[in-house]
């Protein structure tokens, strides 16, 4: 099975909110598949088209791996040209095809329709954000050909709830969407994402022999239990800092923010509060920390 990356940009150079982000082209015996679609502007569109004719593949299928604007977005017109299938987890295939109802769920734009209204639009112009019908709902265990090549769907919820991977075992390559990125950890934001739920998906990945993973976001990545290991690492790690900044004492959001990983910068604090909240509510899930509450305020402290 031939494996080609495509690279495609937001309308804003590679950044955390807008990074550049990857489409692969599957080909085997004739067949194409597509992993992702990407951004939903007429460029990014015509990069994957270009790429399609100059391997003169046959594309049957684009498989989303989560319903996030960055991995969708270019899916129903690519769906037109290609007369190709669409396929999604089942958790997720609604945000595709409704990606208001995302917005309705989003940290950053779901607090009033006034703000999901400017959100949308935002995301129309700096993503292409654009709808798109899923034909096929995906499931754990689900086999997907390409040609010869069989490729296993892997339901690994945390990024999203309805994350997918998809493992070709006989070459041991995995495609990790968000689930895995070639740098650091993946954004974890409630109310989609799961920080408890990341860690077992993570620890399933562990249990396969993988020879190379294929991120969403960057360069390919050998040594693929080092990496998974990593990530699992970089978890722990924040709920270590998490917990030692509590031995001093309750602190609210603001406090934990000033002293954890996200320095003092306010725009990062902002984009970096809903990620706390995330491995809040696991500390919180396990018992580890528990809630005061003082007038309007709530503080964190250990159990």
């Amino acid at each position: 099975m031939r494996v080609v990356r495509i690279d495609l940009h937001s309308r804003l150079p590679n950044t955390r909110l807008f990074p550049d982000v990857n489409v692969y082209l599957l080909i085997d015996s004739g067949e194409a598949l597509l992993v992702d679609a990407g951004y939903g502007f007429q460029s990014s569109t015509s990069r994957i088209m270009n790429a399609i004719k100059r391997y003169h593949a046959e594309v049957s299928g684009i498989v989303i791996t989560h319903g996030h604007v960055d991995h969708f977005s270019s899916a129903g017109r690519l769906r037109r040209r290609l007369d190709c299938t669409v396929m999604a987890h089942g958790e997720d295939a609604s945000f595709i095809e409704e990606p208001a109802s995302l917005l309705s769920s989003d940290p950053f734009f779901g607090h009033d329709a006034k703000t999901r209204a400017l959100g949308y639009v935002a995301l129309k112009l700096l993503a292409g954000l654009s709808p798109c019908t899923v034909d096929k709902r995906l499931k754990d265990g689900d086999e997907i050909r390409v040609g010869n090549a069989k490729l296993r769907v892997l339901h690994t919820p945390g990024h999203t709830k309805g994350h997918i991977c998809l493992y070709e075992p006989e070459r041991g390559l995995l495609f990790t969407g968000d689930h895995v990125i070639s740098a650091g950890l993946s954004w974890i934001l409630p109310t989609r994402g799961d920080v408890k739920e990341y860690v077992q998906s993570l620890k399933r990945l562990l249990k396969l022999r993988i020879s190379l993973i294929l991120p969403g976001h960057g360069r390919p990545l050998r040594n693929c239990r080092s990496v998974l290991l990593d990530r699992l690492a970089r978890v722990s790690s924040r709920e270590r800092s998490i917990l030692r900044l509590l031995r001093k004492g309750p602190m609210d959001e603001d406090g934990l923010l000033k002293g954890l990983w996200y320095g003092g910068n306010p725009l990062n604090r902002l984009i970096s509060r809903p990620v706390l909240r995330a491995y809040l509510k696991k500390l919180l899930d396990e018992r580890r920390i528990a809630i005061i509450r003082a007038g309007n305020r709530t503080f964190y402290t250990l159990s």
